[in-house]
């Protein structure tokens, strides 16, 4: 599942570490819960993720830090206009995001290394849910699908949206996408 909203995005500034809080929500979570009484959680450390999974009701979790939202670096908190008109790297990270790394940031490739590591130790033996971000997300359903990452980005990974994958024999299978909660399985 992805992280409830938050604030900053509609100011349409570059949040991937910069540790920021949700937007307000209703007291609890109301509606059918898309995860089984007895899954395993797992949540980003991040602090919207934290309090994303407390409103869910998640009960007790484990920490990870490799589901952390993507390091723009010195981009953090600033505008991508602002970047296009003053950093020269600026055009060709996004022409080749899944090479090149923001100053003191990482790109795409790395978030997904980091994505898959966390995603290979969740417990093999119960469902399991997460509560991440947008990028790791896309990052471990674009390799479940054998994607290759600079696919990724075209996975819609909406706030409060939950994916499902199912582990078969011949690998992953995609059961759900962005279905926002509530409404999913």
């Amino acid at each position: 599942m992805r992280h409830a909203p938050i604030e900053v995005v509609s100011r349409g500034l570059i949040i991937g570490r910069t540790d920021v809080p949700i937007e307000p929500l209703p007291d609890a979570f109301v509606g059918p819960a898309p995860w089984p009484a007895h899954a395993h959680w797992v949540v980003s450390s991040a602090l919207r993720a934290q309090q994303t999974a407390r409103w869910l009701g998640g009960g007790t979790w484990r920490d990870d830090a490799d589901w952390w939202e993507q390091d723009h670096g010195l981009w953090e908190g600033k505008t991508w206009g602002h970047l296009w008109d003053t950093e020269p790297l600026a055009r060709e990270y996004l022409d080749q995001f899944t090479r090149v790394r923001p100053p003191n940031g990482e790109h795409l490739g790395d978030v997904r290394r980091r994505a898959v590591r966390a995603f290979s130790r969740l417990p093999k033996e119960t469902d399991a849910v997460v509560v991440a971000h947008a990028g790791s997300i896309r990052c471990v359903l674009a390799w479940a699908l054998q994607w290759p990452t600079r696919r990724a980005p075209f996975l819609e990974v909406a706030p409060l949206s939950c994916s499902v994958l199912q582990e078969s024999s011949g690998g992953w299978r995609l059961l759900q996408l962005n279905v926002p909660l509530g409404t999913a399985l």
